[in-house]
């Protein structure tokens, strides 16, 4: 009886971590979107990736890498979201 207790406990609280954990990763995510943001221009408007998506709601950050170009070894970041792939200069203006 008591270990089926602490079983249930145990299940309880990792299900509530979980969620925590999650949630933190999202509003990091939303966070780095805004700073992502900040410097990137189209034209003559900025394109602010925490704005919701036209079909997929908000939109979510999936993986950020800094990457080489083949021939001439430029970095570019890499900012793969749920909807959309940004390649902007490493250190530079977008």
């Amino acid at each position: 009886e008591e270990r089926r207790n602490i079983s249930a406990a145990l299940d309880a609280a990792e299900k509530i971590l979980e969620h925590v954990n999650e949630t933190i990763r999202e509003q990091e995510g939303k966070e780095r979107l805004s700073e992502i943001s900040k410097d990137l221009w189209i034209g003559q408007g900025r394109l602010d990736l925490t704005a919701p998506t036209r079909h997929l709601g908000l939109r979510k950050l999936l993986k950020e890498r800094v990457i080489s170009k083949a021939k001439s070894g430029r970095k570019l970041c890499l900012f793969l979201c749920s909807d959309i792939l940004v390649l902007t200069l490493e250190g530079g203006r977008g």
